[in-house]
């Protein structure tokens, strides 16, 4: 299984934010479309969370306002637990 991480920017773009709009809502289409194809027998999910707790505070800014590491990486786990493919799950405070 294969897990991808974009971001929130695919659901609600920003001014300012046009090109990493465009890559997030690409990945997210592509992981959608890999998980119907007959040939690929590979299970690709998306996991698109918004600021991380972590990043946050590396640049100095109120990490409360982000989702912790751990947290998205339960997402993850249970993606994978529940054998799903083309799945975009959101992760994030909005």
């Amino acid at each position: 299984a294969i897990t991808l991480t974009t971001g929130l920017a695919s659901q609600y773009p920003a001014p300012g934010s046009a090109v990493i709009t465009t890559v997030n809502s690409a990945v997210d289409a592509f992981v959608r479309a890999v998980a119907v194809e007959p040939s690929i027998s590979i299970r690709v999910n998306t996991v698109s969370p918004g600021w991380v707790s972590e990043t946050l505070q590396a640049m100095g800014r109120n990490p409360a306002e982000g989702i912790p590491a751990a947290e998205v990486a339960k997402i993850i786990v249970r993606q994978f637990r529940e054998g799903r493919t083309g799945s975009v799950a959101p992760a994030a405070k909005v």
